[in-house]
């Protein structure tokens, strides 16, 4: 058959903006209560994650709608928007820098900006919590919703079903693009942007220090040949032999 719109968000969501990251940057199915959880950049650059009720006929109910988190951004690049649950059913959202501090914001512990978060949406209205295992959660001056920092744009990442660990695509800014495995179990991490390009020392923002130990990437490319690294997955089907158990990414 042919594909049929089941919920028009054009009016809420940024439109074309020459360099901007706009539309509908991320979505998922809370798999608690079946919403479909989406992410963009509304009419304010602001990032917005919202919830829909999907009714039995598989259509959204634009009525339903529920905010779960707003996000202020200082500028309409490196705003990311993947969106995915872990096993113990938290939404996992990845954030770029936001374009607006030379990277700076990336290592702003204060800031939703920079990295991935966890939080639980609330499953009876809007808003969410801060699961209590979060790595950062009473320590002062830090969000607690974070889980990860230091990355520039994780365009794409991905939780591999069969162990856990996950994986980011991060797009870099002038020489390197690099793809990050941060083992299950592992938290707080961070990449190292902008004192690292990679693995590869920069001088994009001298200001910011380098964390003490930054994870490296598993894998990273020069420009010459790919400018935009988006991540993929693990590849855990049976269809291709080959493939199992290999990570699968693009740029």
């Amino acid at each position: 058959g042919s594909p049929q719109p089941v919920l028009d968000l054009t009016g809420q969501v940024l439109d074309n903006e020459p360099g901007a990251e706009y539309g509908m940057l991320g979505m998922t199915f809370d798999p608690v209560d079946g919403r479909l959880i989406v992410g963009y950049n509304g009419n304010d650059v602001g990032t917005r994650i919202e919830s829909y009720g999907v009714g039995a006929d598989g259509r959204p109910d634009a009525g339903s709608v529920r905010e779960i988190v707003r996000i202020e951004q200082p500028g309409v690049g490196h705003n990311s928007g993947h969106l995915t649950f872990d096993t113990d059913d938290n939404l996992v959202i990845s954030m770029g820098d936001g374009g607006g501090s030379r990277g700076a914001d990336a290592q702003d512990m204060s800031k939703l900006l920079g990295g991935l978060l966890r939080i639980t949406p609330n499953r009876d209205g809007p808003g969410y919590t801060v699961p209590a295992d979060n790595p950062f959660v009473g320590q002062h001056g830090v969000a607690p919703e974070i889980w990860a920092k230091g990355m520039r744009n994780p365009w794409r990442f991905s939780i591999d079903r069969a162990t856990g660990d996950i994986w980011i695509g991060n797009v870099g800014e002038r020489s390197w693009e690099a793809v990050y495995k941060v083992p299950a179990g592992t938290t707080g991490a961070n990449l190292g942007w902008p004192a690292l390009e990679g693995s590869h020392p920069t001088d994009f923002n001298t200001d910011v220090p380098p964390p003490a130990n930054p994870l490296m990437p598993v894998h990273e490319y020069p420009h010459s040949v790919g400018p935009a690294v988006i991540g993929g997955y693990v590849y855990r089907g049976n269809a291709i032999p080959l493939l199992a158990g290999a990570y699968v990414f693009m740029d």
